[in-house]
């Protein structure tokens, strides 16, 4: 197989046809990447243990709100609420205080 050398011209043209083309709707079968991390997460520790936890996630898709909450339940009567607000720290990571 031969190697084919383009110009940085030949590239952007390229790239330009490939969009008109999802944009006129002649391409088919494009699938969007999801990378979705928003969303409410459980977690149950294992019997006879009644301890659980949840986390809510709201840092990307559409409108993100750029904050994390959760509750701690360690036993059947006691349970902690917490809120962080959140920023990004780099491609996939988020930080803030409790």
């Amino acid at each position: 197989m031969q190697e084919q050398k383009f110009t940085e011209g030949q590239i952007e043209e390229a790239q330009r046809e490939e969009a008109q083309e999802i944009f006129d709707g002649r391409v088919e079968g494009t699938q969007e990447l999801r990378t979705d991390v928003s969303g409410l997460y459980n977690w149950r520790a294992p019997s006879p243990s009644t301890r659980r936890e949840q986390l809510r996630l709201d840092v990307d898709r559409h409108y993100p709100q750029m904050v994390a909450s959760g509750t701690y339940i360690p036993d059947i009567s006691s349970w902690s609420h917490w809120i962080a607000n959140l920023s990004a720290s780099g491609p996939d990571s988020w930080t803030g205080n409790i």
